[in-house]
């Protein structure tokens, strides 16, 4: 029994990632990178498409 359930901590959800915006071929593709990415154990993968998601201008002034 880990410490969580000692102390009943029960939630263990993982920070939100970013959400791909719809219509838009940039985080679409970040997106169909990082989850196979994902499936394949390569965590620096899922990062850097979340930084690519995150980072994309939409909603500043960016283009699509």
């Amino acid at each position: 029994m880990g410490i969580s359930e000692k102390v009943g901590v029960t939630d263990k959800r993982q920070p939100a990632e970013p959400v791909p915006v719809p219509g838009c071929d940039v985080c679409a593709s970040a997106y169909g990178d990082r989850e196979p990415a994902r499936t394949e154990g390569r965590s620096l993968t899922v990062l850097s498409c979340n930084g690519v998601i995150a980072g994309h201008p939409h909603g500043r002034g960016g283009r699509a």
